[in-house]
Order: structure tokens, then sequence, then C-alpha cells
């Protein structure tokens, strides 16, 4: 993902951000299920990549010259994909797989963030 991030001091000791990013991700999937039960099941599996995109937004507080405590906001999600899902039925030792098209499938997710900014945490080491 490319991202850009913008930080705005309101004091000394108070800041605010946002920004955002897309590009590529992916995840991967598996349904399964059954019609009836020991004869007939449904399932597909599949892995996804397609485009990603997020924003978000937070503040951060002034601890020290090394340390500001963040708390932000981020929403992220990737493009719809799809993929086969198919039908199996068994009778006795005959398999037959049959395709049902595709199935839908989405991601996307809304987080909350607290973190520690410490920064040049290793400059005694020089």
């Amino acid at each position: 993902m490319t991202n850009f991030w913008r930080d705005f001091d309101v004091t000394d000791r108070l800041g605010v951000y946002g920004g955002g990013g897309f590009g590529a991700g992916g995840y991967q999937y598996e349904t399964a299920g059954t019609l009836i039960p020991g004869f007939v099941t449904i399932g597909g599996q599949n892995n996804v990549t397609t485009f990603a995109w997020q924003v978000g937004a937070g503040a951060v507080y002034k601890l020290n010259d090394r340390v500001e405590f963040d708390v932000g906001y981020r929403y992220f999600a990737l493009v719809d994909g799809s993929g086969p899902v198919g039908v199996n039925a068994a009778v006795g030792p005959i398999n037959v797989g049959l395709p049902l098209g595709n199935f839908a499938s989405a991601f996307s997710a809304n987080e909350l963030l607290f973190a520690l900014r410490i920064y040049e945490p290793f400059r005694s080491w020089r």
C-alpha cells in the first residue's frame, strides 16, 4: 500500500493527524456446508487479491520530548472478490462434483488504535 499521512500541531502538546492510502491486498477464504448429512456438501475456497484502500484520523498527546500517546481510527477495505463454489455428492464410492458458480466475498475493518510513538529509542547507543 502507498500511504499519505499528515500531522498537525494544535498546541505544544496536542496534535491531530489524518490520511489514507491505496494499493493491493488480499485474503484467503474457505466455505463449507452440508445439504444432506453424509451425502451432499457444498464448498469452495479461493485466494482473493484485489484493490485495497484506507482512511483514518487521530490525535496525539506529547508526554515528553521522545514519547507521544496516539489514539486513532482507521477504516480499511478491500474491493469485493469472488471465487468458485461447487456441490459434491457421494453415493457409496462414487463422488460427483458440480460447479455452482461464483461466491462473492468482501473484507473491511473499522479499527480503533492506541499506540505510543517513541522517537529515537536507541539514541543513547550512539
